[in-house]
């Protein structure tokens, strides 16, 4: 005889395993950036002794590899900096708090630098954390009546909590590449990323260009460098 409790059993448990699986396939991935040399990017200029490239991260399959999503569409503009001290006696400093990126000859000053790329993420974060209380309060009477109620309340409240988990994997990447402040004295070299605020992804066709500054250690005078986009 047919133990239709049982089969229902099974039933149920392959589709909590279907359930899993595909919510495990979900699970951002994200792969750490491998810098090239200096002179192997389009963009980079030297003076001083000091080489510098920049590479923006424009590419919408480039953001998804390195950090998880789209940031652009977030309003945040990735650029990877490299700073080579190749033959200066001097040391020179990275000064952040002056890059400038050029907009259609309108100049934005990065302000708060942080809290500049980091405010969407923490948006992204708080919302994904407001929605798994409101799914679990809903999906909880679910399960109540029923085992497929149960399943599937599972089900919706672990997507969630992957999402949650995604946005902080997200934002602890961002801060972990940050070009934070350092000191390049002679042969040595500096890496990381800079992130400026962006009001659209449309923005992104009208870049112009970027200016950096380091400062040397010993005069205090400030070198720029300007990267020309070719948009």
């Amino acid at each position: 005889m047919i133990n239709v409790n049982r089969i229902m059993m099974l039933y149920l448990q392959l589709i909590a395993m279907s359930i899993f699986f595909i919510i495990a396939g979900c699970a951002v991935e994200i792969q750490q950036v491998i810098p090239q040399k200096v002179d192997q990017y389009n963009l980079k200029a030297q003076k001083a002794g000091v080489k510098i490239s920049v590479d923006p991260y424009i590419e919408e399959s480039r953001l998804q590899t390195h950090f998880g999503c789209d940031l652009l569409s977030r309003g945040i503009l990735p650029v990877f900096v490299i700073i080579e001290n190749v033959d200066s006696p001097d040391g020179y400093f990275l000064f952040q708090e002056k890059a400038q990126l050029s907009i259609k000859a309108v100049i934005e000053n990065k302000e708060a630098l942080v809290n500049n790329q980091l405010k969407n993420s923490n948006k992204d974060l708080q919302d994904a954390s407001k929605r798994a209380e409101i799914i679990s309060s809903l999906t909880l009477p679910i399960s109540v009546l029923s085992p497929i109620g149960l399943f599937i309340a599972i089900g919706v409240q672990t997507a969630t909590v992957q999402q949650v988990h995604n946005e902080i994997k997200i934002k602890q990447n961002i801060e972990n590449c940050i070009l934070v402040d350092k000191t390049v004295y002679s042969g040595g070299s500096h890496k990381g990323f800079l992130f400026f605020p962006l009001k659209s992804r449309d923005n992104v066709s009208n870049l112009k260009g970027l200016t950096l500054y380091i400062k040397n250690i010993r005069s205090g005078e400030l070198v720029p460098f300007l990267f020309e986009f070719n948009q």
